[in-house]
C-alpha cells in the first residue's frame, strides 16, 4: 500500500470523520423535521449532540483503562468474552427501543 502509515492516510481520514460528523450535525435536524417532530424537539436533540460526543470520547478513554487493567488481570479470551457480552446488551437495547410512528410523534411524553 502506498499511503499506508503516511500523514496523508490519517489526514484524510480525521478529514473524512469530521466531514461526516458535520454533514450528520447539518442534517438531522431536516430529517427530523420531516419526519414530523416539533421543532423544540429537534433543537433539543441537535443541541444535546455535543454533549453526547463528549461523553463518547470520554467513555473511550475510561474502557481504554478498564480494558487494560482486565487485560493486566486475566487473559485476553476473558476481554473478548466481557467486551462480546457488552456488545450483546447494546444490542438488545437497540433492538427493543422503538420511536412511535404516525402524524403525532414526541421524543419525551
Amino acid at each position: 500500500m502506498r499511503y499506508k502509515n503516511s500523514y496523508l492516510s490519517y489526514f484524510l481520514m480525521y478529514n473524512f470523520y469530521y466531514f461526516s460528523w458535520a454533514l450528520f450535525s447539518a442534517l438531522i435536524s431536516v430529517y427530523l423535521m420531516g419526519k414530523g417532530f416539533k421543532a423544540s424537539e429537534v433543537s433539543l436533540v441537535v443541541s444535546s449532540s455535543f454533549l453526547v460526543s463528549t461523553l463518547k470520547n470520554l467513555s473511550a478513554i475510561l474502557f481504554q483503562n478498564v480494558a487494560g487493567y482486565i487485560l493486566d488481570a486475566t487473559s485476553y479470551s476473558f476481554l473478548f468474552g466481557v467486551c462480546f457480552i457488552c456488545m450483546l446488551g447494546g444490542l438488545l437495547l437497540f433492538a427493543f427501543f422503538k420511536i412511535e410512528s404516525g402524524n403525532h410523534k414526541r421524543l419525551f411524553s
